[in-house]
């Protein structure tokens, strides 16, 4: 199989978890069982791959990665406490 072709590891894990699953008759919990993992992440991995034939087959590829914004303005520290709402002064009436 190799001589002809240099699949991923992805592609190759998938290849074998295919010709487990044809093994056993398509029964999950036993091809987990075979591949030494839990029937739910057998569940996961099929899911996954269902989900990236089907956006496939919808014409969707994923986007590029976009480089991060840059970093808003920050304002200045006020070593976590808020600033002090101050009152404006009393005016002096003269009244005691």
């Amino acid at each position: 199989m190799l001589t002809h072709d240099w699949p991923t590891l992805d592609v190759l894990r998938l290849r074998y978890i295919a010709q487990v699953l044809e093994k056993t008759g398509g029964n999950k919990t036993r091809a987990a069982d075979m591949l030494g993992i839990d029937r739910r992440t057998l569940n996961r991995i099929l899911a996954r791959e269902r989900a990236k034939a089907a956006a496939a087959a919808r014409g969707y590829r994923p986007l590029k990665p976009v480089a991060a914004a840059p970093p808003a303005a920050t304002k200045p520290a006020t070593n976590g406490a808020e600033p002090r709402q101050t009152e404006p002064p009393i005016a002096a009436t003269g009244r005691a």
